[in-house]
């Protein structure tokens, strides 16, 4: 039988029998049950609008929380967009700054090989005029030996005519004394000697002119060596004004590279996250971002202390993912620049940010 709050619908009432004889209720009987039925009845019609109400509401807060899924999801969605534009800038910047250390290298290089070309310059250029100042005195102890043997000639060529005068002497008084022929004779024999000797100091004078020749052509050579290594030290100086020239060129390069750093664009989005020289861009626990300044503010004074810290659900001041491990992670910039940098531990680890 249908029961509705533990009453029976009219049709299901039993009959009533008295001594096997059906027996109908009165009227007052009737009464009384349909007032009973309508009450309940009543009942029951205001637990289904109770029902209706909850059900709407539950409706209600179901789109509530789909409007709120969605939102978070767009969120989401700007979030990504703006940290990939964000990882394309990093990017783009990186290859900028590798661009400029790789030209900084070559031309730190360049110097180099400059210098070591310059050095090697330098040492012939010494030797050079090490050679030259050795030349310079060979040429004058040369010169001073060539005046001593023109000395010696001039001397061979005053007794070379005074024994013409002698001998044109004697012959005077060969011809007008021939008494005196053998002592002429002797004194020509010793004459003649005397000429053969000044023949051969004459070859010997030849001979020490053939030197002082080869040494003048030596002489010429090492002055020629000599400008070569005044040309060489012409080009050591074009390469100090080429150096010059390659610093000059460094220090542009570097303004420039500082100029691009001063022109990047800062990607500090909040200003009520930074203390001293820390910046924290991001922090996420439990697949949560966390806004609460208040937890920013613990993990800033961490930060700045370089102090150790145990993550856990008390410091963030909540569990987003009851029953289950979370991860911790935090991005942040140091000095007021760029690049951001990433730390990450799993719950009740320990962690410590570096600059």
């Amino acid at each position: 039988m249908a029961q509705v709050f533990g009453c029976f619908k009219a049709p299901d009432v039993p009959p009533v029998k008295a001594n096997g004889v059906l027996v109908k209720e009165n009227s007052l009987n009737d009464s009384n049950y349909n007032n009973e039925h309508l009450s309940h009845s009543r009942d029951l019609l205001s637990y289904y609008k109770f029902h209706v109400r909850a059900i709407e509401d539950l409706i209600k807060h179901h789109e509530e929380t789909e409007r709120r899924l969605k939102e978070s999801e767009k969120l989401r969605k700007g979030l990504a967009v703006r940290l990939e534009t964000t990882e394309d800038q990093l990017r783009q910047t990186k290859a900028e700054l590798e661009e400029t250390e790789g030209n900084l290298v070559h031309t730190r290089q360049e110097l180099r090989d400059t210098e070591c070309e310059f050095k090697e310059t330098k040492s012939q250029l010494s030797d050079t005029q090490k050679q030259l100042k050795t030349a310079q005195t060979d040429l004058s102890k040369t010169t001073d030996k060539l005046k001593s043997i023109e000395n010696k000639l001039r001397q061979t060529n005053d007794g070379w005519n005074e024994v013409k005068l002698k001998l044109n002497s004697t012959e005077e008084r060969l011809s007008s004394t021939q008494g005196q022929l053998e002592e002429t004779q002797a004194t020509l024999d010793s004459l003649r000697e005397k000429n053969k000797e000044l023949e051969e100091k004459n070859t010997d004078v030849e001979a020490r002119c053939e030197r002082i020749e080869i040494a003048n052509d030596e002489l010429r050579d090492k002055l020629k060596k000599a400008n070569e290594a005044k040309a060489t030290d012409d080009r050591a100086n074009a390469l100090k004004e080429e150096k010059d020239t390659a610093k000059e060129e460094t220090r542009k390069t570097q303004d420039r590279y500082e100029g691009l750093l001063a022109k990047r664009p800062s990607f500090f989005q909040h200003s009520d996250r930074t203390r001293d020289d820390f910046y924290i861009d991001e922090v996420m626990y439990g697949g949560k971002v966390i806004n609460n300044q208040k937890v920013i503010n613990k993990i800033l004074d961490f930060a700045v202390k370089n102090k150790e810290f145990t993550v856990t659900n008390d410091l963030m001041e909540g569990d987003p993912w009851r029953g289950n491990t979370k991860s911790f992670t935090a991005v942040y910039a140091v000095g007021g620049k760029g690049p951001f940098k990433y730390i990450s531990q799993q719950e009740y680890q320990k962690v410590r940010f570096y600059r």
